[in-house]
């Protein structure tokens, strides 16, 4: 938990969300991208990125989930 009482997954680094809506599901209309990832992973995520937002990733290869994770949100930050 933060300074401002959000909820930070231990999996999803850069992820908040208040931290009373622990033990609920995950509201998809609020915290899409999270709901994706708690749903699908990473795999989920690239694929909606890539057909909603045109993501593509930059470098060939990402040698963990975690930096295609952050390629995905950084890329989606630049261009929403």
């Amino acid at each position: 938990m933060d300074l401002y009482g959000n909820y930070t997954p231990d999996l999803y680094v850069g992820l908040a969300f208040p931290a009373y809506l622990l033990g609920h599901e995950v509201d998809a209309d609020l915290f899409l991208m999270l709901a994706i990832l708690w749903n699908t992973d990473i795999r989920g995520l690239l694929e909606w990125a890539q057909k909603k937002h045109c993501f593509y990733n930059r470098q060939e290869t990402c040698l963990e989930k975690c930096n295609l994770c952050n390629d995905i949100r950084s890329f989606l930050a630049t261009t929403t």
